[in-house]
Order: structure tokens, then C-alpha cells, then sequence
């Protein structure tokens, strides 16, 4: 079996699934993720481009210090770190 594993298209069409966004909005501040006061590191991993990460968790974690990112395909955290190194 061969998997297209294409960063660029993935890039283009991806939009994260509504049981993804409803964890990020509603079960993380329901278990008090990132109410804290200490600075916070976040770990994605398969974090593809990185736009679920920029727009769902980076706004739950004001004091987020560092984001390690990992993927299974290296150019996907190119992607990330090119498109959103400054969004936090």
C-alpha cells in the first residue's frame, strides 16, 4: 500500500475534524489547561502544517513559552515553523 504523503496538498486542504475543535474549546478549559501561572511548553505531535495548533491551542495557553512540534513528515514542521513562527 503506498500513502500520497504530499505536504503541500495536505497543507491546502486541511481542516481539523469538529471532535478536535470541541477538545481544544471546551475539555482543556473544562480540566484547566492553561490556567495556570507558570510559563507552559505544548508538545504537537503529527502537527502537520501547524494551523490547528495556531488557532486552537496557542489562544488557550497565554503564557506559552515554547511549542515542540513533530511530524512524520519533516517538511510539514518547515511549514509550520515558516508560516507561524511569530504567532503566539
Amino acid at each position: 500500500m503506498s500513502l500520497d504523503l504530499n505536504s503541500e496538498l495536505y497543507y491546502q486542504w486541511h481542516e481539523p475534524f469538529e471532535s478536535v475543535v470541541r477538545f481544544f474549546r471546551n475539555t482543556l478549559l473544562q480540566v484547566g489547561w492553561g490556567q495556570g501561572h507558570q510559563k507552559e511548553v505544548a508538545m504537537d505531535v503529527g502537527s502537520g502544517p501547524g494551523g490547528t495548533t495556531t488557532q486552537l491551542v496557542l489562544p488557550l495557553f497565554p503564557r506559552l513559552e515554547k511549542v515542540i512540534a513533530v511530524d512524520l513528515l519533516p517538511h510539514m514542521v518547515d511549514i509550520a515553523r515558516a508560516s507561524f513562527s511569530s504567532a503566539s
